[in-house]
């Protein structure tokens, strides 16, 4: 799914009065700046830990058979490999509706 303009300039606004930014342009060049910085570890180390938020990490999907249903052939999915994302606590339970607890969740 693509990204419209009007999307992005709607997040640009929102981050802007959200996080505190002076003007959209400060707030677009910390978002890209925080992208920056997410590609640039992955390339280096495979994986980012962003505090309170999650994970991101390059796994290696082995290789595979499969069966194409139209043909009946069986076929190799070569290996690959993908983003995966492991959400944080603190996320989970923001999700799960229990911001307001935050310190139990995280004591135990």
């Amino acid at each position: 799914m693509a990204v419209l303009k009007q999307d992005r300039e709607f997040f640009f606004e929102k981050l802007t009065t959200k996080a505190g930014f002076y003007d959209e342009k400060a707030s677009k060049n910390a978002y890209f700046g925080l992208l920056q910085l997410i590609f640039s570890e992955l390339h280096d180390r495979n994986y980012i830990d962003l505090p309170d938020f999650g994970r991101f990490s390059i796994v290696k999907r082995k290789s595979r058979n499969f069966r194409n249903v139209k043909t009946g052939v069986i076929e190799v999915l070569p290996a690959k490999k993908e983003l995966h994302f492991d959400p944080h606590l603190t996320l989970k339970a923001q999700i799960r509706g229990m911001a307001g607890r935050m310190d139990d969740v995280l004591e135990n």
